[in-house]
């Protein structure tokens, strides 16, 4: 039994002293601090700026009536796909102005 409680007390010992050693590490006023300037490089999204989007070119069967495109010479009617053809560029263009900052 003697045996018994001086394990017991030599355990509460060794306790005691690691909680008095682990709070005595922790009673220092200030840790030791050496300031570093490092430059750090991260990836950064950036919303895109742009400006409005043109609006869609109307199809060309909405643009000229069935019954007026019947009326048409073959001349004409290859007049209207080649407008129809510089107005999708020209608004591929504009899109691309645009969106040119998002890159």
């Amino acid at each position: 039994m003697k045996k018994l409680k001086f394990i017991a007390s030599y355990a509460m010992m060794l306790i005691i002293v690691s909680c008095i050693s682990t709070l005595g590490g922790c009673a220092r006023t200030s840790a030791p601090v050496r300031e570093r300037i490092v430059t750090v490089s991260v990836p950064v999204t950036v919303p895109c700026v742009s400006g409005a989007r043109p609006d869609a070119v109307p199809p060309l069967n909405i643009a000229i009536p069935e019954r007026e495109w019947e009326g048409l010479s073959p001349k004409q009617k290859a007049e209207a796909v080649s407008a129809q053809a510089l107005r999708h560029q020209n608004r591929a263009e504009k899109i691309e102005a645009a969106t040119g900052a998002c890159q």
